[in-house]
């Protein structure tokens, strides 16, 4: 369930330029392109495994001999890509448990200062915490003109 409190997170895919998207979409097609590339022949004989006759494979195909051979004589690349992929992932999330554990608290923003920021009087300021939906005006630079609080309507 999700904490009432917390604020919804920003649409990110919205916020993206048209740019990055487009870089995104050629990496990842340009990636499956290389997959497929260097898994041809394995998809090959799975083609044909799975292509009438069924569960049977050609004379032109390799066997599943060759296909293990293949395999040993990369197992030693495969096993150290494993290797590495398990200690990333273990130092990531230990990193990840210890920003956790060591963030510092966030200390309170006093009213006084967020009036002097903002430009709003403090004690328009409590009022406006006190409610539930906030509707905000600014003016030119972002600087706030008016803020003002619309009650909550509840519908049973």
């Amino acid at each position: 369930m999700s904490d009432p409190e917390r604020p919804e997170p920003p649409i990110i895919r919205s916020a993206l330029p048209w740019g990055i998207r487009a870089r995104d979409l050629t990496l990842t097609l340009f990636t499956w392109a290389a997959a497929l590339l260097l898994l041809r022949d394995f998809l090959d004989v799975v083609r044909d495994y799975l292509t009438p006759p069924r569960f049977q494979l050609t004379v032109t195909n390799p066997t599943w001999d060759a296909i293990l051979d293949i395999y040993l004589r990369h197992q030693w690349v495969i096993s150290a890509v494993v290797v590495w992929v398990l200690a990333w992932g273990l130092v990531f999330s230990l990193r990840q448990r210890t920003i956790r554990a060591h963030r510092a608290p966030i200390e309170p923003v006093s009213p006084a200062e967020v009036s002097r920021i903002s430009g709003v009087p403090e004690g328009k300021l409590l009022l406006l915490g006190a409610g539930r939906i906030i509707d905000v005006r600014s003016g030119p630079g972002g600087a706030i003109v008016e803020a003002t609080v619309r009650p909550v309507e509840v519908v049973h």
